[in-house]
């Protein structure tokens, strides 16, 4: 008879889906989860003497939404709207009505949660200068099949703004 105190129990993994997009040619992604809708509706109306990182607001349907800047967020060049600029609107428990613009959507991944690394201990590790700015906004990177994955924390984009 075999003996049931001998089974091993694997460990469950956790995976995680990403949504995937562009921002000055770099990869970056978000929990999924956190994402209520991707827009193509980028017209917005600018808000003036503001921090740099907020480009306006938008109406969609009804709902005004604070549009953030992620290009400046992340210490890039804003790069001007293109046929492929969207906008991902974040749900409420992310943040109250906001959203950012990225250069172009990209696909739904799934990785495995404990393949995110901190950004703050590969600086260290391999000796680059990680952008502080990225590094207040992620929550690590992540390789996938041929390049790297900045995962952002959709919590700290608003946050950001507002200290």
């Amino acid at each position: 008879m075999a003996n049931n105190n001998s089974l091993v129990v694997n460990k469950s993994v956790e995976l995680k889906q990403l949504l995937t997009f562009r921002i000055a040619e770099r990869l970056f992604g978000i929990d999924i989860s956190a994402a209520r809708e991707v827009s193509s509706e980028v017209e917005y109306t600018p808000v003036y003497h503001v921090q740099d990182e907020i480009k306006g607001l938008v109406n969609i349907r009804g709902q005004i939404y604070l549009v953030l800047d992620l290009h400046k967020m992340l210490g890039y060049e804003f790069k001007e709207k293109t046929s492929s600029t969207k906008f991902i609107i974040f749900k409420e428990n992310v943040g109250e009505s906001f959203g950012v613009l990225i250069d172009k959507v990209g696909e739904v991944v799934q990785i495995n949660s404990d393949s995110i690394k901190s950004i703050h201990s590969s600086n260290e590790s391999n000796g680059e200068n990680v952008n502080s700015k990225i590094e207040n906004l992620t929550l690590g990177v992540t390789k996938l099949e041929d390049e790297l994955l900045v995962v952002l924390n959709p919590q700290k984009l608003l946050s950001e703004i507002v200290r």
